[in-house]
């Protein structure tokens, strides 16, 4: 399957783009990969929703949990009720434009990833190199998947899922970040003013006790993540 992928040279990307054939174009594509970080991203998922109008072709958007807020200590699915960071924001909106693209003929799905690590990116590797610092003491928790699960599952999503469909992408026990940072040996922290001042409103994303999950991507998808829990996986060496 020919597939256009906007970002090949993230670590999610790398992880899809040994297992798709590129696509140049949209006319050449079986479908598309969309994934959040860029601030064009609307006007991409935009184009492409023309481009792919009438013909049923998958439009996967690969979103992020920030979309949802703080989970407040429970553990949150697909129907909990979103409340952005101002940041993360942006990228609801473009979920939205994407699962209503069913009423043009274009199969859009988003999958929202959690903290995604591995292949050594991400803010795994970040606290592991002190880069990014443990931020207001790190007792709120993060929740993970690995790139090259978030990619099976975004590949499955292709082949699969309904118009309209939402999935997370979310493995493992949510831990603090405080836990994972004590795992990796890292040392770097900030007050949460500190670290506002450092990375602006991201900071604000980074903060959120989140505890993320669901069965649904198994249920309906029969995804099947294979990597460990993040913890597991620090100490066994297979992380960052």
């Amino acid at each position: 399957m020919r597939v256009l992928l906007n970002d090949a040279a993230s670590h999610t990307g790398v992880a899809l783009a040994g297992r798709v054939l590129p696509a140049d174009s949209p006319q050449d594509a079986a479908g598309a990969i969309c994934l959040s970080g860029s601030s064009a991203q609307r006007d991409l998922a935009l184009d492409l929703i023309d481009s792919f109008a009438g013909t049923g072709k998958p439009l996967i958007y690969v979103s992020t949990t920030w979309v949802m807020g703080g989970t407040g200590g429970r553990t949150a699915g697909e129907m909990f009720p979103c409340k952005p960071p101002a940041v993360a924001a942006g990228h609801l909106a473009v979920e939205r434009i994407v699962r209503d693209a069913a009423a043009r003929r274009v199969r859009g799905v988003v999958v929202r990833a959690a903290m995604p690590w591995g292949r050594g990116g991400g803010l795994i590797a970040a606290l592991a190199s002190g880069a990014m610092p443990v931020i207001g003491g790190g007792a709120h928790h993060w929740s993970f998947v690995h790139v090259d699960d978030l990619a099976t599952l975004c590949l499955l999503a292709l082949e699969r899922a309904e118009p309209g469909s939402l999935y997370l992408a979310a493995h493992g026990t949510p831990r603090p970040v405080k836990d994972v940072a004590l795992a990796l040996g890292a040392t770097a922290s900030a007050t949460v003013e500190e670290a506002r001042k450092r990375f602006g409103p991201v900071a604000d994303a980074l903060i959120l006790d989140q505890k993320i999950g669901s069965t649904k991507a198994h249920r309906e998808l029969g995804w099947l993540p294979e990597h460990q829990g993040i913890l597991e996986a620090i100490r066994s060496g297979d992380a960052p």
